[in-house]
């Protein structure tokens, strides 16, 4: 039944990509692509691995097959609904772009759309990405000087309003400016994106966390597969998905070590190089890579069972996860008594991620993958499965279709909305909620402030922002329209 419903949705993906309006629309391959990449490791892969070598690894986390069973079938309406969302939205949408996507499904026209899309550097898009990138490494060098979390109210300083925006668009971003080089970017821009991913990476290896430095491996495939063969942002990818296989059981075992949290990032990284028996899952220190593998991607399929329980026992979510969401724009350093964004009652263990884990393993610290659909199913039952996986569907192909005004900075950006570096397109409403106010308001904020400053710098007779092209340096053009009434003037997101 799990491959089965595995399968079909795999299907289902494949048929609405190559039958949508722009198949070779560059954004929609990356939203299909994060669908894929999900359906096919989190659901997939871990299917057949129950039906060639049995239910070991759920049955030992006293979790029935049955479970697991219904789990897959309520995930499987969720992305029926979610399908439909998108392609609604799609026949209501016309790509923001002053030409169309190619219409054919290939790589080849996807790698079309993607360099007419980095063709488009205008200096209101290339100047939000390095924007996204400096604000990412003012927070890391106050996170570092500070001795706080990146997260600490105290570290953003005068950057609080933008403080989630950049801290988790900057390593994208300084991703994607390296993958497209320094001949589309610029050398000044690609030396910025080369700062900033080194750092984030650097930062990512001592979380001893292996999605931080998966996350960004997968970002590099897609960008070299769909975006610029750059071979030095492959062999970066390449590398980083062999030091979690490598380091897959230390990563875990080390951070349960007593002083985690108080280590520097080389100190972290002087444990992660030492093998540690792992205590706190219990874990083979020999097993296979493949095994771990499996037993990882597992866990959404496992954990997601716990929303079925709590629903069970009466335990629904309700309304509140979303009303808690509309904290998220207070800052904690003004109000630090305001509820955890999409809580149940406020506090961090009955946000979904975190119930899940305490529900099944008694520790609602830690996190993990799930299955978005259940989450709907835990607010709202059966009405907020189909709801509110067909609302996502319609917010993820609006943001496809309007994101191509920001011409360079529409991939980097849009894959900011699939929560890193989960790479999840088919999202839980209170996450959309946080989005809105955490990440799309603030983005048209500094979208407009960039605009404008570049409208003075630029406000003189004759003159006007030019457009660099994608294999040369940028071009001077004169024109007497103003900024507001040239043709391929940026404009703001609508």
């Amino acid at each position: 039944m799990c491959v089965l419903v595995s399968a079909a949705i795999l299907i289902g993906l494949l048929r609405l990509w190559r039958r949508s309006l722009n198949p070779g629309d560059v954004l929609a391959a990356l939203v299909f692509f994060a669908a894929i990449y999900k359906v096919v490791l989190y659901q997939l892969l871990p299917a057949v691995y129950r039906l060639l070598a049995g239910w070991e690894m759920d049955l030992d986390d006293q979790i029935l097959p049955s479970e697991v069973a219904e789990v897959y079938i309520l995930e499987g309406v969720s992305y029926v609904c979610w399908m439909l969302g998108f392609a609604w939205a799609g026949t209501r949408l016309a790509p923001a772009a002053t030409s169309a996507p190619p219409a054919r499904f290939s790589v080849s026209c996807i790698l079309e759309d993607a360099s007419q899309l980095l063709a488009d550097v205008r200096e209101s898009g290339l100047g939000l990405l390095l924007f996204l990138c400096g604000g990412y490494l003012f927070l890391v060098f106050r996170s570092l000087s500070s001795g706080l979390a990146l997260t600490d109210p105290v570290v953003a300083g005068y950057l609080w309003p933008v403080q989630p925006l950049v801290m988790w668009s900057g390593p994208i971003c300084g991703i994607f400016l390296v993958a497209i080089g320094p001949r589309r970017a610029g050398a000044p821009s690609f030396l910025v994106g080369l700062v900033t991913s080194g750092v984030a990476l650097w930062l990512a290896a001592g979380t001893g966390v292996r999605g931080t430095l998966a996350g960004p491996a997968i970002w590099g495939l897609f960008l070299f597969v769909f975006v610029h063969r750059n071979r030095l942002l492959l062999a970066v990818a390449g590398i980083l998905l062999l030091s979690v296989g490598v380091f897959h059981n230390s990563m875990i075992s080390q951070r349960s070590h007593a002083g985690w949290e108080t280590l520097d990032v080389s100190e972290r990284l002087t444990l992660l190089s030492q093998d540690r028996e792992n205590q706190r899952y219990n874990i083979d220190e020999n097993q296979s890579v493949m095994d771990a593998a499996v037993w990882r991607f597992g866990e959404a399929s496992r954990l997601s069972t716990a929303f079925l329980r709590m629903v069970d026992r009466g335990y629904s979510a309700g309304w509140s996860p979303i009303a808690t969401a509309l904290y998220a724009p207070l800052p904690r350093l003004f109000f630090p008594d305001k509820p955890e964004p999409g809580s149940v009652d406020g506090t961090r263990q009955t946000i979904g991620v975190h119930a899940i884990q305490g529900e099944i393993r008694g520790n609602p610290y830690c996190m993990c993958e799930y299955f978005t659909g259940l989450h709907a199913y835990w607010e709202l039952g059966p009405l907020g499965l189909v709801l509110f996986s067909a609302l996502a569907g319609v917010y993820i192909r609006t943001l496809a279709s309007t994101l191509r005004r920001l011409g360079i900075a529409a991939l980097p950006v849009l894959d900011l909305f699939f929560k890193p570096w989960w790479m999840e397109p088919k999202l839980w409403m209170s996450e959309i909620v946080i989005q809105i106010v955490q990440y799309i308001l603030p983005l048209l904020a500094v979208w407009m402030i960039i605009q404008w400053t570049i409208g003075i710098i630029f406000r003189r007779p004759g003159v006007r922002p030019s457009n660099r092209s994608a294999d040369g340096p940028p071009a001077q053009l004169s024109s007497t329209l103003p900024i507001s009434s040239a043709p391929n003037a940026p404009t703001g997101l609508k």
